[in-house]
């Protein structure tokens, strides 16, 4: 999750129908086995008097948090059978509660539809290491001994074939490249039968002259380096020589560089029949060492492979052993949707219901924990998906027992992939022709609840109001007989599902109970959850639906002065190009998280698209810079020259990205000087 609110909902339902739906929903169970935001100068509004609700809502809810962040869902984490078990629980619950299904998919073929509660679709999935091994064996005052490679100074590359060797041979091959057209060849002059079944270590990068590769300034196009320096070319070198593993390490003039990740070497259509590995400097300085070398031979060897004198290095009084295994996670969720139709004039005018049901599994991405644990999410956010079940079944009751002759339709949905880049959201609002309703329908508004369990001393943050001017009466209106303490601040302080909606010009507010200690922790668990709380949330929600559903007037988009500024500018900096030299990628850092950013919220063109930036990517820095706003990143790229070697870095889910680039056209509009009032 990322910051966001909740709401429950449980108004008059008979003991009998909550039996049901829960007995279903633990049926299936036992068969298939926020940023804490500043709120400057929030508006509180009027408060009634208090009405408890009933103890069976809380208790409702209890039972919905429970099984949902209970430690068999496996932290829902996208890739594990736990988040498919939340997925199914979901969807019997929507029927329990006679919700008509949300997706209206078409086959292959395109000859027929078929109605479904789920929408699937495909995500980039990092690589899981389950082993990675190196060890150094040699003898030592007449004893054999063997020497593990700290883990932490190496990473498998993402092309690496899952295998081990024992006890190898060593070579030391220079920067393992042969390349006819430089007259360089890091092989000459090894005999080949040594080759097949030894280790090869080789440098990574090509020959450089202070620091830069000697090759690269002969392309035609700008590039840091040619396609010798390429990883793959490496690994595909060694193999075709018969090598039983390679090692390409950091050579001492990049000591510094960090270890590529290996999702960042990932490539499915190179993968290699030996293991592959990616060392720091430390792991030649340690090799140097035990074959009697001075520290300042690792520096006199690399200067001897940037001039191509360099010869191979064959050592028979150390040999290495070694494991490698990767796996590449399913990347297929689904979202979830079930659908309360409308009726009459305003039928075909849609209202969205959503939170998002994922969490982070076992921690793998973006955990506060630092621990491989279950990370629960019961916060987040198991507390927003059971206020939207209660929502539902609620809302559905209401219906039946109170036919009007025009209401609008209801769309209640759970979002997947949130917590990797608020992916879930981000492609139903592009496949909007994927939803089952009618052609033509208007999407009216959009309520998103996202860690909604933690309410205190009676507050309640709502986000981004001002996507409508009518939403503060409907709020106020709503809280009668409820009494919250509303916070309406301008803007959510981190990303969650609304913010798709909003950049489809879509009325969409957002429900969060605060930040804790507990945030993206295994200890954020079901028993620090007020149900009462939720409960009386829910109770207001449904108020806020009603409103919704029967007013006259349809909501209007309200777009504020900023973001009027905003699609001004992001038009300007799409007519600019650019050539794309490389993307690195690293995983997201806890220290990453709290970076300010700017989020693109639409579709990308022109420039953004040369650079293979998504919807929903975060903004960080330019070439170190900080990016607070799409007129600083403007006036970035205005001031960039033709031959300066640009890095964009954004925050896409889980994962850092480096975008390395030139610019390679300049807009043609004239410059105009920025004012302090268009910075964010």
């Amino acid at each position: 999750m990322k910051n966001h609110a909740a709401r429950r909902c449980l108004t008059h339902l008979s003991k009998p129908h909550k039996f049901a739906l829960f007995f279903a929903a633990l049926l299936l169970t036992a068969l298939t086995a926020c940023t804490t935001t500043e709120t400057t100068s929030p508006q509180t509004l009027k408060q009634p008097t208090i009405t408890k609700p009933q103890t069976s809502d809380a208790q409702t809810y209890n039972q919905l948090i429970d099984t949902l962040a209970a430690d068999d869902m496996q932290g829902r984490g996208v890739g594990y059978e736990g988040l498919i078990k939340a997925r199914n629980f979901i969807i019997t619950n929507f029927k329990a509660s006679n919700l008509q299904p949300g997706f209206k998919l078409t086959s292959e073929d395109e000859t027929n539809h078929q109605l479904d509660y789920q929408q699937p679709f495909s995500i980039r999935m990092p690589l899981q290491v389950d082993k990675k091994m190196l060890a150094f064996t040699f003898e030592e005052d007449g004893v054999q001994k063997t020497e593990f490679f700290s883990k932490k100074n190496f990473e498998l590359l993402g092309i690496t074939a899952n295998s081990n060797f024992t006890n190898k041979r060593i070579i030391l091959a220079g920067y393992g490249i042969n390349a006819p057209e430089h007259n360089y060849n890091s092989y000459e002059g090894i005999d080949p039968q040594l080759i097949k079944d030894s280790v090869v270590v080789v440098y990574r990068y090509e020959p450089v002259e202070d620091l830069k590769s000697k090759w690269a300034k002969d392309l035609a196009i700008k590039l840091p380096w040619t396609k010798h320096a390429h990883l793959v070319s490496k690994v595909k070198l060694a193999e075709q020589h018969g090598a039983a593993a390679v090692i390409v390490v950091n050579p001492p003039s990049f000591a510094l560089t960090s270890l590529m990740p290996a999702t960042s070497s990932y490539d499915k259509n190179n993968i290699a029949t030996i293991p592959a590995y990616h060392a720091r400097t430390s792991f030649l300085n340690r090799l140097y060492e035990l074959i009697g070398k001075k520290p300042h031979e690792t520096k006199l060897a690399q200067n001897a492979a940037n001039k191509g004198t360099f010869k191979p290095i064959i050592i028979e009084n150390v040999t290495i052993s070694g494991n490698a295994a990767v796996r590449k996670p399913s990347g297929d969720v689904q979202n979830v949707a079930g659908i309360v139709p409308g009726s009459g004039a305003l039928k075909n005018q849609i209202v969205f219901v959503g939170a998002h049901y994922d969490h982070i599994g076992y921690g793998e991405i973006a955990s506060r924990s630092g621990i491989h644990a279950i990370h629960n999410g019961a916060d987040d956010n198991a507390s927003g998906t059971a206020l939207v079940i209660m929502l539902a079944q609620q809302y559905k009751q209401y219906v039946d027992a109170n036919p009007t002759q025009d209401r609008r339709t209801v769309f209640f949905t759970l979002f997947s992939a949130e917590e990797r880049g608020l992916l879930g959201s981000r492609f139903m609002v592009n496949h909007f022709d994927q939803l089952n309703l009618s052609a033509g329908s208007h999407y009216a508004a959009m309520l998103n609840y996202d860690m909604v369990g933690r309410i205190r001393d009676n507050k309640i943050d709502i986000f981004e109001v001002k996507t409508s001017n009518d939403w503060l009466s409907i709020i106020e209106k709503a809280n009668q007989q409820i009494d919250f303490a509303i916070n309406t601040p301008d803007r959510a302080p981190g990303g969650s599902d609304h913010m798709m909606f909003i950049s489809k010009n879509i009325p969409a507010i957002h429900f969060f109970s605060g930040l804790h200690p507990d945030y993206h922790k295994h200890t954020d668990t079901s028993d620090k959850i007020n149900s009462v709380g939720a409960a009386k949330l829910c109770k207001l929600s449904m108020n806020i639906l009603k409103n919704l559903t029967e007013r006259e007037q349809t909501l209007s988009f309200a777009s504020s002065h900023q973001m009027r500024r905003n699609r001004n500018v992001q038009r300007e900096i799409e007519t600019y190009q650019a050539n794309l030299t490389a993307i690195r990628r690293h995983p997201v850092k806890d220290s990453d998280k709290k970076q300010r950013g700017y989020m693109l919220r639409s579709e990308t063109q022109g420039l953004f698209k040369d650079l293979q930036l998504q919807q929903g990517d975060k903004l960080l820095a330019w070439n170190d810079k900080k990016v607070l706003s799409l007129t600083m990143l403007r006036n970035f790229i205005r001031s960039a020259k033709s031959d300066d070697h640009n890095t964009l870095r954004i925050m896409r889910g889980d994962e850092i990205l480096g975008v390395k680039f030139y610019i390679t056209q300049k807009s043609a509009k004239t410059k105009q000087k920025t004012k302090d009032a268009d910075i964010e």
